[in-house]
């Protein structure tokens, strides 16, 4: 299983999220794999489901705080319309944050 996160967003419908990505993750250790999650943010409020040109970090923190939580390595697959440049300055704007150091271009550790 993959968590999508925008589109848990738009279409979560009572799922915990805490419980859905234990499950989640679970699914590939039994594979003994890295997990992946899907990154990406809404176009605006009103196109929800519509992916945006970068991924705002204010919405995908909470799903990348609550992951830290399982203290569990995994890859994210950023889905936006400027591609690689969306990834770049993801890397950016999270290692501004404090305890989050950069590995390579695109790989952080927290």
């Amino acid at each position: 299983m993959v968590l999508d996160y925008h589109h848990y967003i738009a279409n979560k419908e009572g799922l915990d999220l805490e419980d859905y990505l234990m499950r989640i993750f679970q699914s590939w250790s039994k594979r003994n794999l890295r997990p992946i999650v899907h990154l990406s943010s809404p176009k605006s409020k009103k196109e929800i489901r519509s992916h945006a040109d970068f991924v705002d970090i204010d919405f995908v923190l909470p799903v990348l705080k609550l992951a830290k939580q399982f203290n569990q390595d995994f890859d994210c697959i950023i889905e936006a319309k400027q591609k690689n440049l969306a990834m770049f300055r993801l890397i950016e704007e999270l290692t501004a944050i404090r305890g989050i150091r950069r590995i390579n271009s695109s790989t952080i550790q927290w």
